[in-house]
């Protein structure tokens, strides 16, 4: 439910943004970030509910790398 939300809330963001502010038109930064926001979110809720899969560090790596690549493409693109 909480990874719904968060997807809901962000579109909506986007949609506002782009349309009604009329700010730029490349979004994918907007959506490594959303991504690496919901692989967070996740991670924690993975940690807390389901400590012995150990998923939860895989989730919390993706977020991280997540991060990374949108750091990269703010920098050097």
């Amino acid at each position: 439910m909480g990874e719904l939300i968060i997807v809901a809330v962000s579109l909506s963001a986007l949609f506002y943004t782009r349309l009604v502010l009329e700010w730029r038109w490349e979004a994918y930064q907007d959506f490594i970030l959303v991504l690496a926001f919901l692989h967070a979110f996740r991670s924690v809720v993975e940690r807390r509910f389901n400590k012995e899969s150990k998923q939860h560090f895989l989730s919390a790596y993706t977020s991280v790398a997540s991060l990374l690549l949108f750091l990269g493409v703010e920098l050097f693109v």
